[in-house]
C-alpha cells in the first residue's frame, strides 16, 4: 500500500507541475528558517475527479533542531501527508505534528519520519471498529479540519531540512 500510495503522490505532483497555479504563502516561523511556502491549485485531481490542493512548505530547522510555523486557516479534508528529507536530510526518526485546538492533525503519523525516503500517509481518525451510528461513531475516517493549525518539526538536527507537503480536499 505504501508504494501505491507513494507512486499516487508523485503523479499528482507531476500533474500539478504541469498546469498549476501557485501562491506564495506569507508566513513567519517562530523557530527556524522557512525557504518557501507555496500553495498550488490546479487541475490535480483526486480518485473521484475532485480537485485538490496541495501547500508545500520547505523548512531548515534551527541550532536546536526544531521548525515552528503557523499556518493560514484551512478548511477541508486531508487527503494525503508527504514527507521529503531533502538535500540537507533531518536526522533520522525526526517528528511532525500539525496542531490546531489541541489535536494533532497527523494523529500520531508524523512521528519517527525517515531520514533518506519520502514517506506519505493518510491521517485518519477512530479506532476502525464498531459500526458507524450514534453510539460508535468510531471507524477510520479521513480527518476534517478547520483552523489555523501549527506545524512543528522536531529533533530534526542543526540546519537540517526537508519538505512537508499537505494535499487537502477543499470540499
Amino acid at each position: 500500500m505504501k508504494t501505491s500510495l507513494l507512486s499516487f503522490v508523485l503523479f499528482c505532483l507531476s500533474a500539478l507541475t504541469a498546469h498549476a497555479a501557485s501562491a506564495t504563502l506569507d508566513l513567519t516561523p517562530t523557530t527556524g528558517t522557512l525557504t518557501s511556502a507555496v500553495l498550488t491549485t490546479g487541475p490535480m485531481l483526486d480518485r473521484f475527479g475532485v480537485g485538490v490542493e496541495l501547500i508545500a512548505v520547505t523548512w531548515v530547522s534551527s541550532d536546536a533542531g526544531n521548525f515552528v510555523v503557523t499556518l493560514p486557516t484551512l478548511d477541508g479534508t486531508i487527503e494525503c501527508i508527504v514527507t521529503d528529507p531533502g538535500a540537507t536530510a533531518p536526522s533520522d526518526n525526526y517528528d511532525i505534528t500539525l496542531i490546531a485546538n489541541g489535536f494533532d492533525w497527523l494523529c500520531g503519523k508524523g512521528t519517527n519520519r525517515d531520514t533518506a525516503d519520502t514517506e506519505a500517509f493518510v491521517p485518519l481518525v477512530g479506532d476502525g471498529t464498531g459500526a458507524y451510528g450514534l453510539t460508535s461513531p468510531t471507524t477510520a475516517v479521513k480527518v476534517r479540519v478547520l483552523g489555523a493549525p501549527v506545524l512543528t518539526i522536531a529533533a530534526a538536527g542543526d540546519a537540517k531540512g526537508g519538505i512537508f507537503y499537505l494535499y487537502l480536499d477543499r470540499r
